[in-house]
């Protein structure tokens, strides 16, 4: 069945890209519809100011345009010349594929869209749930295994950091998160839902 090929696939890619599973690299990623919320932002610049000195991570800050000067404003004033962190901050990425095939975390909010492409992809989503309408979306991906889920409310860097730190530590559970996201992933629902129309 579909659960089956897709936990196939995952074993595959995993076997063809034997480091795969061993990157450190932490990607905020933005809502595809709307960004980041104001406590999600918060805690990612948080966890610059922390983790400054660090050099096996690298982080990809999505802010979405109309933040983006407030969060440079931000950055710019957390910035020191000794500073190891690689912390790259935009406005809109124009290449997700890109960003989804370098990353092993994102830390978003859990927008219909973004949790279907993550899952897709076979990526660890740290959802950050932004009223009732996305904690059902990042729930079923919680219990399935493949996130780790907090109210946007509860969002910030004091407790981002710890469940960051503890995923990123453990490429075992990186692998093991990653392989349960794709058992949600519906690659094919352009095409079932053509057909659905199509039927009628």
């Amino acid at each position: 069945d579909r659960q089956a090929e897709q936990l196939d696939r995952a074993l595959d890619f995993a076997r063809e890209h034997p480091g795969w599973a061993l990157r450190t690299r932490l990607k905020h990623l933005a809502d595809l519809v709307t960004p980041l919320s104001f406590t999600t932002r918060h805690a990612a610049l948080g966890l610059y100011d922390r983790w400054r000195d660090r050099t096996d991570v690298s982080v990809r800050h999505v802010s979405g345009p109309r933040d983006l000067d407030r969060c440079t404003e931000t950055l710019d004033a957390l910035r020191q010349p000794t500073d190891a962190l690689k912390y790259d901050l935009v406005g809109y990425e124009d290449r997700m594929d890109t960003l989804y095939a370098t990353s092993s975390l994102a830390v978003s909010r859990a927008g219909a869209v973004t949790v279907a492409e993550l899952t897709a992809v076979g990526m660890v989503p740290f959802p950050a749930a932004t009223g009732d309408h996305q904690t059902h979306n990042a729930r079923v991906v919680e219990e399935a295994g493949g996130a780790v889920l907090l109210a946007d409310s509860d969002c910030d860097v004091s407790r981002v950091e710890p469940i960051v730190n503890g995923i990123l530590g453990s490429p075992e559970r990186i692998a093991t998160m990653a392989t349960a996201t794709l058992t949600l992933a519906r690659p094919d629902a352009a095409a079932d839902l053509a057909d659905l129309v199509e039927a009628k």
